[in-house]
Formats: structure tokens, C-alpha cells, sequence
């Protein structure tokens, strides 16, 4: 049963993953009825595409790694403050004096 619903899963994320890309991505135009200008203007668009979206990958990778360097600073942070300060030892106290 687990190996069933494994299975499901990944069916359901290759469904989705086609959909996205059917919905995202134009289909190829047919290069042999294109003059070479319409060909070039479709490679320098695809070109420029291609620029934009490696400039957000690359925005998104320096974002974490910032962030990760900003969790390993903190992190160290709290571990200075937590060895600064001794947990003081507890009296043990009978409750028949109370």
C-alpha cells in the first residue's frame, strides 16, 4: 500500500509538473517556413529569457545564502549566552516546614 501511494505522488507531481510547463512555455514555431530574421528576433527573445531568469536564480541564491549566514551568526550568538550564564544548583526544601 505505501509503494501504491508512492507511486501516486509521483504521478501526481509528473501531472503537475506538465501542466506548468505547458502553461508556462510556448511551443517552438516551425523554423523552416521563418525567414532568418523571425528566426534570430525568437532567439534573441529566448536569449533575454533566459538572462532574466538567471538573474532571479542568482538574486534568489545570494538571498540564502545571506540568510544562512545570518542563522549561523545568531545561532552562535546564543550559544556565547547560553554558556555565560550557570544554572544555579536547587536547595532541596521539605514541604512539612511550609
Amino acid at each position: 500500500m505505501a509503494t501504491e501511494n508512492i507511486k501516486g505522488e509521483q504521478q501526481k507531481r509528473l501531472e503537475a509538473r506538465k501542466t506548468y510547463i505547458e502553461q508556462h512555455i510556448k511551443p517552438l514555431p516551425d523554423f523552416a517556413s521563418q525567414s532568418d530574421a523571425n528566426i534570430l528576433a525568437y532567439c534573441k527573445e529566448l536569449q533575454q529569457q533566459l538572462q532574466q531568469h538567471e538573474e532571479t536564480r542568482y538574486d534568489f541564491e545570494i538571498k540564502i545564502r545571506k540568510q544562512d549566514y545570518d542563522i549561523n551568526e545568531l545561532t552562535i550568538k546564543i550559544n556565547d549566552i547560553k554558556g555565560k550564564f550557570v544554572k544555579p544548583s536547587l536547595k532541596k526544601v521539605s514541604k512539612t516546614e511550609q
